[in-house]
């Protein structure tokens, strides 16, 4: 019966990541990279966040007759983990320019690449976000997941039981792995989430405005709106810890039967969170949403790659199929006699 009772938990926290990622980010193999690249990066983070769970152990056998609560502790490693979320922003952000580079050049244009450069930077952030979010709930879920597998009802450390912990457990705490498990399926999507508000802030303020004119080519009345709105550019960053501290917090009240009301508080702040993720990302309503949950793109792009201008060179042409994907044509001879296409 505990290992049963285990792979439901597995089910509640895994299965709806997995369906979204089978259903937006499976089909583009770039998106796939993406979401690798942000394991790999969070696994490095990680690192770092050991040492500091370290070196709060330390402080916490020092300051132990002081603080008899984990709340300070927590908001540490909150820090941490944002930390390690801004690094992860700043390894990114290097690939993604190189990307554009490559991607965008005049004499060669990758499709998928170039239309990372126009409006499609949140696709980048939301699936390094849902690899950071994947990480984090295997950490959170992997203890009492192994634990249910076992047998009796463990879950707690042992000086609860020697009621050597201001925690108690309750019987109304029986179905906490279940809801526990709920959590850390709603902890993928805020981790997306917070990751998409944190990085439009600091691409906005981060931002090299040579590569946005040559990208895209704004004029006077866009670059004063983009002023203008850069001077808020710290309030996605704000809002997405403001929300990790209320998320975590809410945690703590779970023993003692109060996990079903917390995770109540849990679905209304990622209700909150995927609102403003929406308007960061400028979504506009679908005509269809039939057409848009079952479409393969996360997030429409505002604007279509636009062609090169090179003065006088018609060796690269660029058009645009019914899939809405480009397609280059690389001539090699000019003359109308001979030209074999070939697409890239």
């Amino acid at each position: 019966m505990g290992k049963l009772e285990a792979w439901i938990c597995i089910g509640y926290a895994f299965a709806p990541a997995i369906a979204f990622f089978i259903r937006f980010v499976a089909k583009e193999p770039l998106r796939i990279i993406l979401y690798m690249i942000g394991i790999i990066l969070y696994m490095i983070g990680a690192f770092f966040w050991l040492v500091s769970l370290l070196l709060t152990s330390l402080i916490w056998q020092v300051t132990r007759l002081i603080i008899t609560t984990p709340i300070p502790i927590l908001l540490i490693f909150i820090m941490n983990e944002e930390i390690a979320r801004v690094l992860l922003f700043i390894v990114t952000r290097k690939a993604y320019d190189g990307l554009i580079k490559i991607g965008t050049s005049n004499k060669l244009i990758i499709p998928e690449i170039a239309l990372l450069a126009h409006d499609s930077r949140h696709t980048l952030s939301f699936v390094c976000g849902l690899g950071f979010g994947t990480l984090a709930c295997f950490f959170s879920v992997a203890n009492v997941i192994a634990d249910m597998a076992k047998d009796g009802i463990p879950g707690f450390p042992p000086a609860v039981e020697n009621s050597k912990c201001p925690i108690h457990r309750t019987a109304n705490d029986a179905d906490v792995p279940f809801s526990y498990s709920i959590v850390g399926c709603l902890l993928i999507f805020l981790n997306a989430c917070w990751t998409v508000m944190q990085w439009d802030s600091l691409h906005k303020f981060f931002k090299d405005k040579k590569l946005m004119e040559v990208t895209n080519n704004p004029t006077n009345g866009e670059e004063e709106s983009t002023e203008h709105e850069n001077k808020h550019w710290w309030l996605g960053l704000v809002i997405s810890v403001i929300a990790h501290v209320a998320n975590s917090l809410l945690s703590v009240l779970s023993p003692g039967g109060w996990h079903w009301y917390v995770l109540i508080g849990h679905f209304i702040i990622l209700g909150i969170c995927i609102v403003l993720t929406l308007y960061v990302a400028g979504f506009k309503k679908p005509t269809s949403w039939c057409n848009f949950l079952l479409t393969s793109h996360i997030l429409p792009c505002k604007s279509m790659p636009r062609q090169p201008e090179t003065a006088g060179d018609d060796n690269v042409q660029v058009i645009q199929p019914q899939n809405q994907h480009s397609q280059v044509i690389r001539r090699n001879n000019p003359s109308p006699a001979s030209i074999t296409p070939t697409a890239v």
